[in-house]
């Protein structure tokens, strides 16, 4: 999953100018910065989507909707449902499945500022509750 690094990006590019060799534009590192800027998210079995009543939006710190489920819940489907310019939803067409503890990609190379809603399909034998964590 390609996370960001302009930093890094800008780093490589003056290193080719000065004739110094490249560097790796996904590292550990920059995974981690995209991870570290994670909101926490949760829903009821009765809620359709996550955030309820508003809207979550991309960010310059990962370039793709990376979703966790916390490691003591039920795993779980998703999809990204995204808010088009004239204020119509227009949701994935494929379920990507959430194992509990495990970051997983989503939705990949969104671009920043774009909002957007998770919509989870709760097992009808599950726990009612989903906890985890949303990073984008």
């Amino acid at each position: 999953m390609p996370m960001r690094s302009r930093a890094l990006g800008a780093t490589a590019a003056l290193a080719l100018a000065v004739g110094g060799t490249t560097l790796a534009t996904t590292t550990p590192a920059a995974a981690a910065t995209c991870y570290d800027s994670y909101k926490i998210i949760n829903a009821s079995r009765t809620q359709a989507y996550i955030p309820a009543d508003s809207w979550l939006t991309t960010t310059s710190a990962c370039s793709d909707i990376n979703i966790r489920a916390a490691s003591y819940t039920d795993g779980r489907s998703a999809k990204i449902c995204f808010q088009r310019s004239n204020g119509t939803t227009y949701c994935q067409s494929e379920w990507t499945w959430l194992p509990a503890g495990v970051w997983k990609a989503v939705a990949t190379n969104v671009s920043d500022g774009v909002k957007f809603k998770i919509q989870l399909k709760m097992s009808a034998t599950g726990s009612d509750w989903f906890d985890g964590r949303v990073a984008a």
